[in-house]
């Protein structure tokens, strides 16, 4: 899919869009957008339900854009027979959405920098995984100008989770 660009993913300006938004049907056009990507490779592509989770307060094309992001990187370094998951829960205040993987994982030493502009894993260019480092810094930013948090876990040779956080619709945070 593609996405429109505005300036203000690369601007940290809050976006302009925020609604109540159900998380189900942004999984399912993920999903179907890279159901056959992971079929290709030989990898699971997996989803838990969120049809029983509340509304959150969120630009859905944006959020798209962020997870859709999380999940092709999760495919780039996740090799055949591995599972990519995406799957969210609900907090006290929040919603939080994971996209996980069984894939090479990102270096204890490289995990801090990865939301940097243009930067780009050793693992990466080892490889020579197409991509131009912007990715990462583009879903931080998605997150964070809706008021959420993103983090990344990653265990060399097991995989990488990111999480983001996202306000539910009726708990939106007090501006900071």
């Amino acid at each position: 899919r593609k996405f429109p660009i505005n300036n203000n993913f690369l601007t940290n300006q809050p976006s302009r869009t925020l609604e109540p938004c159900p998380l189900a049907p942004l999984f399912e056009s993920v999903t179907r957008s890279f159901a056959a990507a992971a079929l290709r490779q030989g990898v699971q592509l997996r989803t838990n339900s969120v049809e029983d989770l509340p509304l959150v307060m969120i630009d859905p094309v944006r959020t798209e854009q962020a997870v859709a992001n999380l999940v092709s990187n999760a495919l780039k370094f996740t090799p055949p027979g591995g599972e990519v998951n995406l799957a969210a829960h609900r907090g006290d205040k929040m919603i939080e959405l994971t996209v996980s993987d069984s894939g090479v994982g990102i270096d204890p030493a490289e995990v801090e920098r990865v939301f940097e502009r243009f930067y780009r894993s050793k693992a990466a260019v080892d490889t020579a995984v197409k991509g131009t480092g912007l990715g990462l810094a583009i879903v931080r930013t998605i997150v964070e100008a809706q008021r959420g948090n993103v983090s990344v876990e990653s265990t060399l040779g097991r995989g990488t989770s990111f999480r983001l956080t996202l306000p539910l619709a009726d708990k939106l945070p007090e501006p900071v």
